[in-house]
């Protein structure tokens, strides 16, 4: 097995990222630092533990996923409008690089990398690329000159659920997306299923949720757990064991599951 990689844990950046989908009106633009945080009320944190607020309005707006970015103090954060503004909105959410150019601890930056998608739910980058999942698809894109915006952009797997046309809510379908230690994609399926014709010619059919498996090229897509129904990430640990959280809970009447 290959020597697992291991990525920098950014405790305070991905709690802070949530927060900031609450938005104050305000005369003036709001601001980054310190004096942002009132805004919003404190965390409560285990010890040795500190929440810090690193991006908010108007650097992000209806954050859905974030993913680490290509440098130290980076984070590429998915702007889902859907969520923030109703089903009718199809195909504007974009992808924003948020940068803390100050290296004083709050983000100061924010470029538009890519925009055009559907409902994203789940992102990840490896390599120089991003991966997006935003039902039907998932899209791979890159930066070549570092101008901070994406100018490749491929469609890598196309019938993970259902188009934005037929499921203006954008649940149950194509959700989170890692890559794992082993050079594998790992994508989250809801219960709407996939219906994918395979680079290589086939098609694979699947009804139900689970988990996917793929080349980062979108080769060898195959299932890679079945059993599932809604689960919204994967979480993998140093030896590719894989933990998920089942969305079971629609109804408020029974309860969620943690499956490892």
């Amino acid at each position: 097995m290959p020597t697992p990689h291991r990525q920098p844990v950014i405790f305070g950046i991905v709690i802070a990222t949530v927060l900031c989908s609450l938005s104050i009106a305000s005369d003036d633009p709001a601001q980054t630092g310190p004096e942002t945080e009132k805004r919003f009320p404190p965390l409560k944190v285990p010890a040795g533990f500190r929440a810090t607020l690193f991006a908010c309005d108007p650097l992000i707006e209806y954050p859905s996923a974030i993913a680490l970015g290509p440098k130290p103090g980076s984070l590429f954060v998915a702007v889902d409008y859907m969520t923030g503004l109703g089903t009718e909105i199809v195909r504007r959410d974009e992808i924003r690089l948020i940068e803390d150019t100050d290296g004083n601890g709050y983000a100061d930056k924010a470029t538009v990398y890519a925009g055009g998608f559907n409902s994203i739910e789940g992102m990840t980058f490896h390599d120089g690329f991003v991966y997006a999942m935003h039902a039907p698809l998932l899209t791979a894109l890159r930066d070549t000159d570092g101008d901070g915006v994406a100018d490749e952009r491929r469609d890598l797997v196309t019938g993970l659920g259902l188009t934005p046309e037929e499921n203006p809510v954008r649940l149950h379908c194509a959700n989170g997306i890692v890559w794992g230690y082993d050079g594998w994609l790992y994508l989250a399926l809801g219960d709407h299923g996939c219906n994918v014709l395979r680079p290589e010619g086939d098609r694979l059919v699947f009804n139900g949720g689970g988990i996917l498996r793929c080349r980062t090229d979108g080769r060898d897509l195959h299932v890679f757990s079945t059993g599932l129904r809604n689960i919204y990430d994967v979480a993998l640990d140093d030896e590719l064991n894989v933990f998920v959280r089942d969305n079971e809970n629609d109804g408020g009447d029974y309860k969620i599951r943690v499956c490892h």
